[in-house]
């Protein structure tokens, strides 16, 4: 009987089944693949478009701060912001002041950033410098009294970012003499309160406080000082615009000697912010020696109490400088010197602060 193949349909079938998974699993793992490569790909796109998204966000705020810079440091108008940012390079990218224009006592920048073609535009208002914009230039009070205002000091209205800022400098009599309080009026509302920024106390005869109301209302009003025991005292009060209403002052960031006897020693300060202001005020007891501020920053008053016992009495004096500014990453440098000598005297110093930048909206 000749040979023949034999056919097993069942072990076919098998092969069959067997080739059309090989086939099956091939297509699948082919797909994966596919759909990987374009997950990687788009993973890589969205990597890329958000790099771009935040270096062009970076570039319209360096065009923000070249404006405020030209406003704030260097005097421009507003409107003439824009005039050297037609298109700036920077890195990756252009960035330019768009559009400028005074609002509200403010300047509303507009700025683009641009990388590739990822594009970011912000708005932002700029507030004026720091200014002095009224003073009550010193009074003396030589008898003891526990509730002393002040000659009425007028604030324009056409100030913004308004503060008021009081300087108290104290013949101590007793260890607990000094301010409780300060308030400014406020019609028709209730009197507006200060709060104390600082002071210095010489170890028996003299201190020197330093207040701040921030936004006070303009027009003409009155600040009294409030003393508990009542003491002999200085004070004299300035008006500013261009503050930060939240944080007014910061402390002078390097030390600086509050008290002493004899001469003041000399002293620079560093400031830490740009566009911002040092400010102090000065307690001496014994008037008879002159007290004036030296080179560099304003006196702003000078005066005494004048008790017939000259032991009894204080001068009282305050000096600002400003604006100061950093330079190249390094605190700016602010003269603050006393031409003065005998008599045990106090200090108290602080960093005016500038209003900030609010950037009001973002394009994304």
């Amino acid at each position: 009987m000749p040979n023949r193949a034999i056919r097993n349909p069942a072990t076919r079938q098998r092969g069959i089944a067997a080739m059309m998974t090989m086939i099956f699993l091939l297509v699948v793992i082919g797909f994966a693949a596919v759909i990987l490569l374009r997950m990687s790909s788009s993973d890589l796109t969205d990597s890329t478009a958000q790099g771009d998204s935040v270096a062009a966000l970076f570039l319209a705020e360096s065009a923000l701060e070249r404006a405020s810079y030209r406003y704030r440091q260097l005097g421009a108008v507003c409107n003439n912001v824009t005039v050297a940012d037609a298109g700036a390079t920077l890195g990756r990218g252009t960035m330019q002041v768009i559009s400028a224009n005074p609002i509200n006592g403010r300047c509303r920048v507009v700025a683009t950033g641009q990388v590739n073609t990822t594009r970011r535009r912000v708005q932002a208002d700029i507030g004026k410098p720091i200014a002095l914009v009224a003073i009550n230039p010193g009074q003396a009070f030589s008898t003891q009294v526990t509730s002393q205002p002040l000659t009425p000091i007028n604030i324009p209205v056409t100030a913004i970012d308004r503060a008021l800022v009081v300087g108290v400098s104290i013949r101590r009599d007793a260890a607990n003499q000094q301010v409780t309080g300060i308030t400014y009026t406020n019609p028709p509302g209730p009197p507006m309160s200060f709060s104390l920024v600082g002071a210095a106390t010489s170890p028996t005869n003299a201190r020197a406080e330093l207040w701040v109301l921030p936004n006070p209302p303009t027009g003409t009003n009155t600040v009294t000082i409030n003393l508990n025991p009542g003491a002999r005292f200085v004070a004299g009060v300035m008006a500013f615009s261009g503050v930060d209403q939240t944080f007014p002052f910061d402390p002078v960031p390097n030390a600086y000697p509050p008290t002493g006897f004899g001469g003041i020693p000399a002293f620079t300060a560093n400031i830490s912010r740009a566009n911002a202001w040092a400010v102090d005020v000065l307690a001496k007891r014994l008037a008879a020696s002159a007290t004036v501020a030296g080179a560099g920053h304003t006196q702003r008053w000078s005066l005494a109490t004048t008790d017939a016992v000259a032991a009894n009495n204080i001068l009282g004096a305050a000096s600002t400088n400003g604006p100061v500014n950093p330079i190249g990453g390094l605190p700016g440098l602010a003269n603050m010197n006393w031409n003065s000598a005998g008599a045990q005297w106090a200090r108290f110093m602080a960093e005016l602060r500038p209003a900030p930048v609010v950037t009001l909206w973002q394009e994304r």
